[in-house]
């Protein structure tokens, strides 16, 4: 013990629920900008936004270039079953 009878951890009563309440106002100051910036990241999306067809969300001249690609893949595909089917003939 000292010598005025007080140990060192008796200043520390007054001053630990002023140090706990601002600890509190910083946590919930923090939240609040994890909250903010949370918001701002992920954006709900509603039904009629994840059920938009692609012609509204991609833009014209994509969408045009992709049906042409798909277009020549598909007679790709088509071209090539009906030369399978000609072998399988000529084969029986």
């Amino acid at each position: 013990m000292p010598e005025n009878g007080k140990h060192w951890t008796e200043s520390f009563k007054m001053l630990t629920p002023i140090l706990v309440t601002i600890a509190l106002f910083l946590l919930s100051s923090l939240r609040a900008d994890v909250k903010d910036i949370n918001d701002k990241l992920f954006k709900h999306l509603t039904n009629d936004d994840l059920h938009a067809p692609k012609s509204m969300i991609v833009s014209q001249e994509a969408f045009t270039l992709y049906q042409v690609m798909r277009d020549a893949q598909m007679s790709e595909l088509k071209s090539g079953i009906t030369e399978i089917k000609e072998i399988l003939k000529t084969k029986k």
